[in-house]
């Protein structure tokens, strides 16, 4: 009796184990053999997270508003607190903050479905994130930048840009297990794009945008001015997932980008506070050109 008590308490524990590991785990056990299957599940499985297919085809548009904090952290210092709102429909989309400031009252950038436009401080005057997503405009093309908040995001329909995604693992970031896929657009790509996933969820967490930029690479005068490499890193992190019109979404969506060079380091970051979500609201497509917002 007392052996098959002891049995049966091992075949629960081989169990539990088992269970516990299903999660990443059995997605990385799979992929020796088939990597298509892999992504095809991740796909599927992250799709799941965001909502059903019904609720995902109902939204033809998004507008999302709230707050924005900008903080400036090198080459300079201050923080500014502003509006912000995001829009997007189909391939379309949009970020737009606003700040009660001279110097730095705007952060817009848009993409219209072709070309890629950002705000001005001042004619001719650009900010660092403007310079960053003008020179790598690919990041609004593919429909990577705000992750699952704008119509645009890829893995909502992968015919429309064709991406290849190769799975990298599993890592812990901020305490948090993710599965890692690397982002490859079927385009030539100037940068290195990693997704990061929920390993319990699949909600999309984080993307980073990675470039090392040698003299005379790029185009952009503000950029060009160096006579040494440059090094260029985008961070995207979303959190608080809350449902909003049936689709689960996040409201707390934090930006950073860092350039360092010859001549200096930039460090800057803008945390979104997300409060009001409106769905299928007509959009004017003048809207999505960010060199006519003021």
């Amino acid at each position: 009796m007392k052996e098959n008590r002891i049995g049966r308490f091992y075949k629960r524990s081989l169990l539990l184990g088992a269970l516990t590991l299903l999660t990443c785990a059995s997605v990385n056990s799979a992929l020796p053999f088939n990597d298509n299957v892999t992504t095809e599940t991740l796909i599927a499985r992250h799709l799941d997270s965001i909502g059903s297919g019904e609720a995902r085809a109902a939204v033809k548009s998004r507008v999302t508003t709230g707050t924005v904090v900008s903080t400036i952290r090198l080459g300079g210092a201050g923080q500014l607190v502003g509006r912000a709102v995001l829009a997007s429909t189909g391939n379309k989309s949009l970020i737009g903050m606003t700040f009660n400031d001279i110097k730095y009252s705007n952060e817009n950038m848009a993409f219209d479905g072709k070309t890629v436009t950002v705000g001005q401080l001042a004619p001719g005057r650009r900010t660092p994130l403007g310079n960053f997503l003008l020179s790598f405009d690919m990041v609004f093309k593919q429909g990577l930048l705000g992750g699952t908040l704008s119509s645009a995001w890829p893995l909502l329909d992968l015919r429309v840009t064709n991406p290849k995604l190769k799975y990298a693992g599993v890592k812990k970031i901020n305490n948090q297990q993710v599965c890692v896929f690397n982002f490859y657009p079927r385009d030539t790509s100037f940068l290195g794009i990693t997704l990061f996933f929920d390993a319990e969820t699949f909600q999309h967490v984080r993307t980073e945008y990675e470039k090392v930029v040698n003299a005379g690479m790029v185009t952009q005068n503000e950029m060009s001015a160096s006579q040494q490499e440059t090094r260029y890193k985008m961070i995207e992190e979303f959190s608080d997932f809350k449902k909003e019109g049936g689709l689960s979404l996040p409201h707390t969506y934090k930006l950073q980008l860092s350039i360092s060079s010859q001549r200096g380091s930039v460090l800057q970051d803008w945390a979104f506070t997300l409060t009001k979500f409106a769905f299928n609201e007509a959009l004017d497509d003048k809207q999505f050109n960010a060199a006519k917002r003021p």
